[in-house]
């Protein structure tokens, strides 16, 4: 038996065939695998999708090209040159023989596709991407799906050779191994035409709901109840700044400013939402000031109400005001490693808040009895959702990307704000602004109405449900999607919003399809005009349903395994029946 197996192992270890699928799946996978975690940034968003689908291209036709030059030389041209007669002389037991050919063709593909993942993880540890969990817990178990391929195109390709025909066994999985090799670029198209009727609002960043009104029903008077019951406070946000214009102003600069101040302080909440959502709320006087236009025509002065609130003196704290940075070391600047677990950065003001020491003080300062449990909880819900969505969604942006695309009423007028100035200045510096700006933009996103009311939502569920197996099943379940499905949301704890990202990053723009966030409103949520936030301290929902995948992975893998040993072992008992020697 181990003669036979070197002997067959040598036939295509030294192939020139060998050589060159080695050399090329070596070169293509690793120069692909490359690209895909060195284009880990928002403008190269396409050209990752891009060469992500090559390394599965590359991969699957590597593969697919493997077995079927090697399973049907074993299976019938070893009958034909009666190689396989000449071993059952010598004693080479027929029932035998061809498991320990296959099993050679079996240790050189696995082989391949080890090294795929292997090398996938190797690249990743040296290049340590921003978004590491992105090919941690998405890319790399997709990659296990090649396994999963692997073992049923054995299969298919068993069952044909069974019937002893060389061509035919060549064909057809040639044909069928085309179909699994252009999946990812058909795949794209189908399942884009399945978000022409999705609704995205039920996904983005809903998890951090559920999460965060979870945590103020089971804390009532807790930090974030009490966050949220003083956001009554920003409602007069942007009436608390008015505009003292220079004595020698021109007749049209007059005008400008009459219109800055209609336009930019009565826009309702406009000024409250940019300053939040950048960390710049106590320093929104200093950052008017630095506008160019209104610095020609006068100076911005903010009135005492809102430094005599309460949400005030939390984001004054000495936590976030008594740290130090300049506006290159920032996260809104540059989104690296460095500019979150960095000294000053995020990790360093997460870590200040959880300590004993800061929960007393905040206790102390704002009359509250919060315990170092829920403050670690509660910053692990932050920090997750800035990893999981903010991050590599790119939602964390400076406080120019809102100005510059509004007007105000003043035609072409730019609104332009140096960011590094404005950084510098301020009083909330580094870490302590990232970890402002991701409390509002969860706080934001919350009170984001929904489209659609509690009972729509459910009603649009059920009816995905119900029809499950006759629309959305075909498409999952054909080659050209359901490979795609697999490589893609393989990871076993992978988070809510980590699938919506990896699901619109590379193949399905329309994840609402598979897995739904449905908000469920709040009937006693009611804004009254001119407010930004609810002054009972309410959202517009009062819960957030999360559902399972309609369908799951493990359910691909088991019909790709189960549906590949079925089909080899039908293909061996006719295979050995058949053969005559």
């Amino acid at each position: 038996m181990i003669t036979v197996f070197n002997f067959h192992a040598l036939r295509i270890l030294k192939s020139k065939f060998f050589i060159l699928i080695t050399v090329v799946w070596i070169l293509s996978t690793f120069l692909f695998s490359l690209l895909v975690i060195n284009l880990d940034s928002y403008d190269s968003k396409v050209f990752r999708m891009i060469s992500f689908i090559f390394l599965i291209i590359s991969s699957v036709l590597i593969l697919c090209t493997c077995n079927i030059a090697w399973i049907p030389n074993f299976m019938i041209s070893d009958i034909e040159n009666g190689i396989q007669s000449l071993e059952v002389r010598r004693g080479v037991n027929l029932k035998y023989l061809i498991f320990i050919k296959l099993l050679i063709v079996k240790l050189i593909t696995l082989s391949f596709i080890t090294y795929v993942i292997l090398q996938f993880v190797i690249l990743q540890s040296i290049l340590n991407p921003l978004n590491n969990w992105v090919y941690s817990k998405g890319i790399l178990p997709g990659l296990c799906s090649l396994y999963a391929l692997d073992i049923l195109m054995t299969g298919i390709i068993f069952i044909i050779g069974s019937s002893l025909k060389i061509k035919l066994t060549v064909a057809i999985p040639a044909f069928i191994s085309s179909l699994f090799t252009l999946s990812p670029i058909v795949g794209v198209i189908q399942f884009s035409a399945m978000a022409r009727n999705s609704h995205h609002y039920m996904s983005d960043g809903k998890k951090v709901m559920s999460e965060l009104l979870d945590q103020r029903k089971a804390k009532p008077n807790g930090l974030f109840d009490w966050i949220v019951k003083n956001l009554k406070d920003l409602n007069s946000y942007n009436q608390s700044f008015s505009l003292k214009e220079y004595d020698d102003l021109s007749q049209t600069e007059k005008d400008v400013a009459e219109k800055i101040k209609n336009g930019l302080f009565e826009k309702e909440g406009f000024l409250t939402i940019a300053f939040s959502n950048t960390g710049f709320l106590v320093d929104g006087e200093e950052v008017l000031n630095e506008i160019r236009i209104i610095k020609s025509i006068g100076l911005v002065e903010q009135s005492n109400s809102f430094k005599q609130s309460n949400i005030y003196k939390f984001l004054n704290l000495p936590v976030f005001t008594e740290g130090s940075g300049k506006f290159e070391d920032t996260f809104f600047n540059k989104q690296s490693h460095a500019n979150i677990s960095g000294k000053g950065q995020l990790d360093d003001v997460i870590k200040v808040l959880n300590s004993q020491e800061n929960i007393d003080e905040l206790n102390k300062e704002l009359n509250l009895e919060i315990d170092r449990n829920e403050m670690i909880a509660f910053n692990k819900i932050l920090k997750d959702y800035f990893v999981n969505y903010l991050a590599p969604n790119h939602i964390i942006v400076g406080i120019n990307k809102y100005f510059e695309r509004n007007s105000f009423g003043i035609g072409d007028t730019k609104f332009e704000i140096d960011e590094k100035d404005a950084h510098n200045f301020s009083m909330v510096r580094n870490g302590a602004k990232l970890y402002q700006s991701i409390l509002f933009n969860a706080i934001n996103d919350l009170n984001s109405l929904p489209d659609k009311v509690a009972e729509e939502t459910q009603d649009m569920y059920d009816a995905i449900v119900d029809k499950k197996i006759t629309s959305f099943v075909p498409y999952v379940l054909n080659p050209l999607t359901g490979f795609n499905y697999m490589t893609i949301f393989s990871g076993i704890n992978t988070d809510f919003e980590q699938e919506i990202y990896l699901a619109r990053s590379f193949y399905i723009e329309s994840f609402t399809t598979i897995r739904l966030a449905l908000p469920i409103t709040d009937r006693e949520w009611e804004k009254n005009f001119g407010e930004t936030y609810n002054s009972d301290g309410l959202f517009p929902v009062s819960s957030v349903l999360i559902t399972k995948k309609i369908i799951p992975t493990k359910s691909f893998y088991m019909a790709y395994f189960f549906s590949g040993l079925i089909l080899l072992v039908i293909g061996y008992f006719i295979y050995i029946k058949k053969i005559v020697i």
